[in-house]
Order: structure tokens, then sequence, then C-alpha cells
């Protein structure tokens, strides 16, 4: 499988703003959204530090593991790390495009709601050459081989711990969405802080919203992030038209929308 570039997204409020881009088009393989703060004076400007995610708590472990700190890592250190859907809807790939914050192995620990139980997928990756994939199976199979896989998936968790010169955690959530079974193009992230409506990504048979725990090329953004960033992966190639999206930012301000096509940053200033 190939790497598939991503987009992303701005905005500043306070409030959620919904904004109609009926020209806008998703291209490439995913879609990466943050909010991204532009000075008054026309100028770009990023602050000293971005926004980070408040720490978590891990509730449960499959091992016991010194406890360490969530999220703490700035954001432009983090890696950017997305989960993207198989075609056959009983496979999740976990792929890491860049590290900027170096690292010789990653420990997962992958959690997801199947129906009203909670189930789990854990591993290591040895992070060599980037990218680096590693396909998790959502389901359980017998020693005799028989498996079985997990229905109604909702969504879940991605622990992630990087062990390197300098050790550091991230966790994130995401959303499972099995088109056929939806009964409006609407997708929003775990947490509601962001929403689209797109008729043709409901083309796609499972898509993931993931609240991304980096972003690519982080240094080359202009302004100050001041939301998460959310990603858009599909068990195939996005192309279409976005018709209605709403981000919740932290801060009030002048905001645009800075979207990731794959080489740049591109910005649109959203219509209210």
């Amino acid at each position: 499988m190939e790497t598939k570039p991503h987009l992303s997204f701005s905005t500043s409020q306070t409030q959620t703003r919904t904004t109609k881009l009926k020209t806008f088009w998703l291209i490439g393989g995913s879609l990466l959204l943050v909010t991204v703060l532009v000075a008054i004076t026309g100028f770009f400007f990023i602050k000293k530090q971005l926004r980070q995610t408040p720490a978590q708590t891990v509730t449960q472990s499959p091992k016991k593991r010194l406890s360490q700190p969530l999220n703490v890592l700035p954001l432009k250190r983090r890696p950017n790390l997305s989960i993207i859907p198989q075609t056959d809807g009983h496979h999740l790939t976990i792929q890491i495009s860049s590290l900027p914050d170096p690292a010789e192995t990653i420990a997962y620990e992958l959690e997801y709601q199947t129906g009203s139980m909670l189930q789990g997928a854990f591993g290591d990756i040895k992070l060599t050459n980037l990218p680096v994939k590693e396909t998790v199976f959502l389901g359980s199979c017998s020693a005799g081989g028989a498996c079985t896989y997990h229905e109604n998936i909702k969504g879940g968790s991605l622990l992630t711990r990087f062990k390197g010169k300098n050790n550091y955690a991230l966790k994130s959530d995401f959303r499972f969405f099995e088109t056929r079974k939806m009964s409006d193009p609407t997708f929003a992230s775990r947490d509601t802080k962001f929403r689209l409506v797109s008729q043709d990504l409901a083309k796609n048979k499972y898509v993931i919203i993931f609240n991304g725990a980096g972003i690519p090329q982080a240094n080359q953004l202009q302004g100050a992030i001041l939301s998460d960033p959310f990603v858009i992966e599909t068990n195939g190639r996005l192309k279409g038209q976005l018709d209605k999206l709403t981000i919740l930012a932290s801060a009030p301000g002048a905001t645009d929308v800075a979207a990731w096509d794959g080489k740049s940053w591109q910005y649109f200033h959203p219509k209210t």
C-alpha cells in the first residue's frame, strides 16, 4: 500500500463555526484538520508554544508498565501518525509517516468498542525506515486457527509509547464509520469538536476520524494552532466535495483553514 497524502484545515473561535465549502474538493487519501490563528495585520505568526492536549490516564493495560505522562510532547515534535481502515473492514493499519522526535521502537495499545464490549490489540513496531506500517486484525483466533471477526466497531483509542533517547507517550481517540449503516453523510470526531457533511466521503465503505497525534511539516505552518489536528482516513482514495464543515477552536480571533495537500500547506478563509 502506498503512502497517501494529507489535507488540512483551520479555524479560531470559542464557539463552533459552520462553513459551507461547496467548491472545495477533497483530494488524496486522507484529510488532516487543524486550527490556525491569523494576525489581523495580514502577517502570519506562530506563538512560542503550540496548544497541547491535556494529559490523559490509561484505565487498563495488558502489561505492567512504568507510569508515563501522556501527550506532554509539544505538537510540532509529535510523529505524523494515522489509522487507516482496510477494504475488508476487519483490519486497521497504524502508519507512522514522520518522526520529528527520534525513537527506535513503538509499543502500541489499540482499544476499540465492538457492540457493548471493549476489545484490544497490542504490539511493538521497529522504527527503521519511514513510513512504517503495522496491520492490526480486529478479531480473535483460537489455538486451532479458527478466527472470529469483531462486528459493529464504533471507535476507540490508540496509545503509543515511543522508546529512544527521549521516551514519550501519546494517546488519541478515533471513530470508525461503516457507511452502509449510516442514515446521513455526517461524520464527527469522538469528542464532537469536529464535524463534516460529505456525500462523496460516504461513498467509501469505511471511514475513520482520528484526533491526530501530530501533523506533517509543522514547522512550515503559519499562525498558531488552536485545536487538535483531525485526520480523516478511508479504505480507498478520498476524492470529492465537502459540503459543510464545523470545527470547535480554543480561542477567539481571525482564522483560516490550513490544508495539507501532500507537499505544502494551503490556507482557506471560512465563510460565515
